[in-house]
């Protein structure tokens, strides 16, 4: 990455229960017409659609509150398009799942020339994916972490009820 870049620093403190930086949520009712709602548009016009190009997100952390779980430690995205590029994200935290992100209900995402290193979550460190599209180019997953050796240090993914799916693609 050229540097300078902007530094977002979550300053290693509890930020929120969900997307301690960010948390990004598209219009799933509008797109299928669901709960009352008329749909309204392409599926791809309800997603929200956040671009983050060349920044650092650093020391975020989504703490379980109430009982309810602590998820996307830097980014939640539930039904949302992320482009993250020349980015780095790193020792971000979540008590449950996704602390680097956590991507739900649909979402696409595409990370290039990125590096997402130093994040821990009892699942999913790097990435927690339920469903959706994830592709991945010259990017490093670098000494993320599961405590107790539960599942997915760089990647969990499952399909969901919002999706029929879960796909990922990695180009080296």
């Amino acid at each position: 990455l050229p540097w300078p870049a902007p530094v977002l620093d979550g300053a290693g403190g509890p930020g929120a229960r969900v997307g301690a930086f960010l948390f990004a949520g598209g219009a799933r009712n509008a797109a299928f017409g669901l709960n009352g709602t008329g749909q309204n548009c392409s599926i791809e016009a309800n997603r929200r659609t956040v671009r983050l190009t060349r920044v650092a997100i650093t020391n975020f952390s989504a703490v379980a509150v109430g009982g309810l779980p602590g998820q996307g430690g830097a980014i939640l995205g539930a039904f949302a398009n992320v482009i993250i590029d020349d980015s780095i994200i790193s020792n971000c935290s979540a008590t449950d799942s996704g602390a680097g992100l956590q991507l739900i209900e649909d979402s696409t995402t595409t990370i290039t020339n990125s590096v997402i290193a130093g994040c821990s979550a009892a699942t999913g460190a790097a990435i927690t994916m339920f469903g959706g599209d994830l592709n991945a180019s010259s990017t490093s997953f670098l000494a993320n972490q599961v405590p107790g050796g539960a599942r997915g240090a760089a990647l969990t993914t499952a399909p969901s009820a919002a999706s029929a799916s879960a796909r990922f693609t990695a180009v080296v």
